[in-house]
């Protein structure tokens, strides 16, 4: 248990209780070398890249995550191991672990194996039967939706066969009061539907097929939902929290105005909706007004720590934006980046920079054209330990 010694982090951005922290420690590598791992990158974060305390951190974070690696491998090769709740959490304690880490290249292999689990299981509906898994849920939720949103429309995660159920699945647990994520279940069912749109657009016109005629109907039907979505955010933030808070106001707002722009951008970019250089236009006027909504509510909710670990995907979506805003806008964007990067120590958010800069340098100013393959970014270093807790108390396999 010695490597847990690094956890002494004196600025946390996660608080491990001491009951939480004993209980933690007799889990598998898997589940709390994530812990270790999260208190390197935040000391590492704090470091000047490249000096020899940053590199030591590196090279101790890379230990950690071969002995993650050791100890899943070991779980997943006993049968009597290989499906039950420790091994999946590991599965995606390593996915978010390895985008912590600005390894991002492998998390469609993580994710495929959490699927195949799930379906192994008896599907997300089996899945999310007892609350103490909802953590599970919730990981393959992020994961899947948001992360086809930023990926291209022809190469996304969810199997077109697997999205209605999936918007079934999320709109019936919310109502009978299951809170899966700390999205409301109205961001995630929206954000599958306007994906669905983009990947049977852009694989119509990759086969030679005609437009669907219904296209551009449906994505107008999606905006006007998400419009209305102001009349339901206090529904959301109370029965989120259990009161009602002006921080739920806050993030839902950002949500739904993240949401409205990339809705419209992304549905441009594979021609469902039209495009349109006059300011008069009414699309072009909403999107506007809804981006300068969205970075005055990145202004006012950053300085608070929370909004910087939620604040990741409306960041995302307005850094796209900003290719059209000027060099005031993106050095917004840049600077808010470096604030959550520096909070959290998730090099995940320094890769979303890295690649929002190439996209500016681009010359080019569609959504999809910053998407050149699978992406997948997150604030997150690991998943919730006190939601690990419910999942290793539960233990079934």
């Amino acid at each position: 248990m010695a490597p847990l010694k690094y956890l002494h982090v004196k600025e946390y951005t996660h608080h491990v209780s001491p009951e939480t922290f004993q209980t933690l420690s007799s889990t598998p590598y898997y589940i709390h070398g994530a812990m270790v791992c999260m208190a390197i990158f935040q000391q590492r974060a704090k470091c000047k890249e490249g000096d020899s305390q940053s590199k030591a951190l590196l090279t101790r974070s890379l230990d950690a995550r071969g002995r993650m690696l050791r100890s899943l491998s070991a779980d997943l090769s006993d049968p009597e191991k290989r499906t039950g709740n420790l091994v999946f959490a590991g599965i995606f304690q390593l996915l978010y672990n390895d985008l912590a880490r600005g390894i991002s290249d492998g998390w469609r292999y993580h994710f495929a194996a959490a699927y195949k689990m799930m379906q192994l299981r008896g599907g997300l509906r089996v899945l999310a039967e007892r609350p103490e898994r909802h953590l599970l849920v919730r990981g393959f939720l992020y994961a899947g939706v948001v992360g086809d949103t930023t990926s291209p429309p022809t190469d996304q995660a969810l199997a077109p066969q697997e999205i209605n159920h999936l918007e079934t699945f999320i709109e019936s647990v919310e109502s009978v009061g299951y809170v899966l994520t700390t999205y409301p279940a109205f961001f995630f069912v929206q954000t599958i539907r306007i994906n669905q749109l983009r990947a049977i657009a852009a694989n119509r016109d990759m086969w030679g097929l005609p437009p669907d005629p219904n296209a551009q109907s449906q994505a107008f039907f999606i905006l006007n939902d998400i419009m209305s979505f102001k009349l339901s955010v206090n529904t959301w933030a109370g029965a989120s929290q259990g009161t009602l808070t002006a921080d739920n106001m806050l993030l839902g707002q950002a949500l739904k105005s993240a949401l409205y722009i990339f809705c419209i951008l992304s549905l441009q970019s594979v021609s469902v909706l039209p495009s349109s250089n006059d300011k008069s236009d009414p699309l072009t006027q909403t999107a506007f007004h809804e981006a300068e909504t969205l970075a005055k509510i990145m202004e006012k909710g950053l300085p608070n720590p929370k909004f910087k670990l939620l604040m990741l995907w409306p960041l995302m979506v307005l850094g796209i934006d900003a290719v059209n805003k000027g060099k005031t806008r993106r050095d917004l964007v840049r600077s808010w980046a470096d604030e959550m990067y520096s909070y959290t120590g998730s090099y995940s958010i320094w890769h979303l920079k890295e690649v929002l800069e190439r996209f500016w340098a681009s010359g080019r100013t569609r959504w999809d054209d910053c998407w050149d393959k699978p992406y997948l970014f997150s604030p997150a270093t690991n998943m919730d330990s006190s939601s690990l807790l419910n999942v290793i108390i539960e233990k079934i396999a």
